[in-house]
């Protein structure tokens, strides 16, 4: 017998410390290359840039509580008709949303088991003409579909094929090479 002696391990190499992040420098520590005329000129332009975005942000922050009251005011000075007229417009988007869920989940239940993929087919319907005028679902027109789709086919369930499981002889099925020996021996007979 050999036996093998197993080699040193040879020590992993420590990884690399990630880089430090460089050090944020000021902007005069930036500048400090450059001569003090030019220097002065840049921090000048900075330096006005930074008083300008200083005064624009407290304007803003000033202007605030007016814009506030602004459309507090708007809103109080609509009428009534037109507030209504809002509030129709948007219970009406509501309810059409709803009645789109509604119309998608009655056509899907109507069509699960005739068809495979019924989200495929709810995708491409115009969904409003299986929802009336009343808002109620459209029983008739959701038959109709049905009955379109009835005769296609789609997700049957299969019928058992009697050549797939047990064999003639009552046991359990025999696996290939065995299938292939017998039909060999009945061929020979």
């Amino acid at each position: 017998m050999t036996t093998t002696t197993p080699e040193p391990a040879v020590p992993a190499e420590a990884p690399e410390a990630p880089a430090a992040p460089p050090k944020t420098q000021s902007l005069e520590e930036l500048l400090s290359d450059l001569d003090d005329d030019r220097r002065k000129v840049i921090l000048d332009q900075v330096g006005k840039s930074r008083s300008e975005a200083k005064n624009l942000r407290e304007r803003l922050k000033q202007s605030e509580p007016k814009i506030a009251e602004y459309d507090r005011l708007v809103q109080a000075s609509k009428t009534d008709q037109e507030r209504a007229e809002e509030a129709r417009k948007a219970a009406e988007e509501r309810a059409s949303s709803a009645f789109q869920r509604m119309a998608r989940a009655e056509v899907k239940s109507a069509l699960a088991g005739l068809v495979d993929n019924p989200d495929e087919i709810v995708d491409d319907l115009n969904l409003s003409r299986f929802v009336d005028e009343d808002g109620e679902v459209n029983a008739d027109a959701i038959a109709t579909l049905r009955a379109r789709y009835a005769g296609l086919g789609g997700s049957r369930i299969p019928r058992p094929d009697p050549s797939q499981g047990s064999s003639a002889r009552g046991g359990a099925a025999a696996d290939p090479a065995s299938q292939f020996a017998d039909f060999i021996k009945r061929q020979r007979a």
